[in-house]
Formats: structure tokens, C-alpha cells, sequence
């Protein structure tokens, strides 16, 4: 993981997690004017961006976050927003006692646990379409820009093509054998899980919630597949972070 840092870091810190095939930079037009007032931590995640590295686990990432954020006496964080895998690292950042989280979103969260055939299957499309881009470049951006438009679609697209296979197994694993932490209830009750309704995650993940996390909030966005809805509404995503933030303070 790199961990870089956007803004004033005398302000207001947010966390921001970016999905599969992204990066830390990419996910700040997301944040519109939260940017000028808050200083933004969007690390890149092992094996994205300037990161070269192979992604673990979940769980090393967010000990990476949490051990970078304590050095810096960063504890009180307004806002934790993670995407997909993003989510996933995002859930045990937030567990730990030694951070004040004030709001967490969290955008297709896969919450799958223990789901072997879906880690299966995932890993085996994941490695067949990663040969496929490699002998293909430009293919997989083309795919990408039909879904999640061309500024964030060329960015997939091209990491999709230099990523390594065992970076893409191990989010396979990840993402198909969650852990879900205990929350305290002022947390769990300033929890947001956002789901496109053709997201395969959001059925699956809608009983998880009601059973693991009564007190949190489960948005649905018709017509939208995995991640789709911040991606296609660019800054105007803000405005639903800032409504999910200014909850989360009061």
C-alpha cells in the first residue's frame, strides 16, 4: 500500500478507498467540495497505482492504514468511504477501537463469507479476462468505458492489463469470505451500505446487514451494476456523501 494525503492536514481528516482497478487519485472527484475542507487520505491498495506489490488480505491492508494513520496522530475520522474491495478493507479499519469514526459508507461491499464456488468462479473469470486484456490492450478499457465512462474506464482498463494474477486471486479470496466485525451502536447507527440493484453482491448482502448490522442504513440505486452509481454520477456523488456526513456528525 502507498498511502498519500490531499489537502490541509490541519482539517478534518476522510479516508476514501477506491474499488479494483483504481487508485487513491481517481476516487477524489468523487468528494467535490469536501475536498477544500477536509484533508483526504486515498492510499493506493497494494497492487494499484503506484503500488506494485501483491495484495494480501483485507486485513493487512487496513493494518497498513492503521498503523501509517496512528504515527500521524490521526484517530478522528469524519468520514471512511470504500468501494468493492475498498469496502472490504474499510470494514476492519473502522472495527478498530483505536479510531473515532464518525461516518462510514461503504459502495458494493462484497459480503460474502465462506463461499467457495463464488471464489471459484470469480478467480477463473478474473484470470481468463486478465489473459485475454493482456493479449488485447485496449481491449479491457473498451469494456470498462461502457460501464463506469471513460475517465475512470481508461484508469481500469489499464491497470487491468498490468495487474498481477496473484493480486487478482487473492481479491478473489477476499471478497468471497468476509469477516463482519462488531461495531459499537453509535457506529453501526452512522453505518451506510449503497448497492446497485444489478449488483449480484446486494441480495446476498441485504440479509447480511439485517442480521449482523440491524442499526445501519441499506440503500439500493435501481438500474445501477457493482460500483456503477458514484462512477456515473462523478461530483454529484458528493451530495450524498455530504448528506451521509452531516448525519453521522450530528
Amino acid at each position: 500500500m502507498k498511502i498519500q494525503y490531499f489537502g490541509d492536514p490541519s482539517n478534518p481528516k476522510i479516508v476514501v478507498l477506491h474499488p479494483m482497478l483504481l487508485d487513491g487519485k481517481s476516487m477524489l472527484p468523487l468528494l467535490g467540495e469536501l475536498r477544500n475542507s477536509h484533508c483526504v487520505i486515498a492510499p493506493d491498495l497494494t497492487g494499484h497505482g503506484t503500488d506494485t506489490g501483491i495484495f494480501q488480505s483485507a486485513q493487512q491492508e487496513a493494518e497498513t492504514l492503521a498503523d501509517w494513520l496512528t504515527t500521524q496522530g490521526w484517530i478522528d475520522l469524519k468520514l471512511v468511504f470504500g468501494a468493492s474491495i475498498g469496502a472490504v478493507v474499510a470494514m476492519q479499519l473502522i472495527a478498530m477501537p483505536t479510531f473515532k469514526v464518525h461516518t462510514a459508507v461503504l459502495e458494493g461491499c462484497p459480503l460474502h463469507s465462506n463461499a467457495a464456488f463464488l471464489r471459484m468462479m470469480a478467480t477463473r473469470m478474473f484470470l481468463s479476462k486478465h489473459r485475454k486484456a493482456q493479449q488485447h490492450p485496449g481491449l479491457s478499457a473498451q469494456w470498462m468505458t461502457k460501464i463506469y465512462g471513460e475517465t475512470l474506464g481508461l484508469i481500469m482498463g489499464h491497470t487491468f492489463e498490468q495487474i498481477r494474477p496473484e493480486t487478482l486471486q487473492a481479491i478473489a479470496a477476499t471478497c468471497s469470505n468476509c469477516t463482519f466485525p462488531n461495531y459499537p451502536k453509535e457506529l453501526e447507527a452512522h453505518l451506510f451500505f449503497e448497492y446497485g440493484s444489478e449488483d449480484i453482491s446486494a441480495k446476498t448482502a441485504r440479509r447480511v446487514v439485517s442480521k449482523h448490522y440491524p442499526s445501519a442504513s441499506f440503500t439500493v440505486r435501481e438500474g445501477y451494476v457493482h460500483c456503477q452509481y458514484p462512477a456515473v454520477l462523478g461530483e454529484q456523488y458528493s451530495k450524498v456523501l455530504e448528506e451521509y456526513l452531516a448525519r453521522g456528525l450530528q
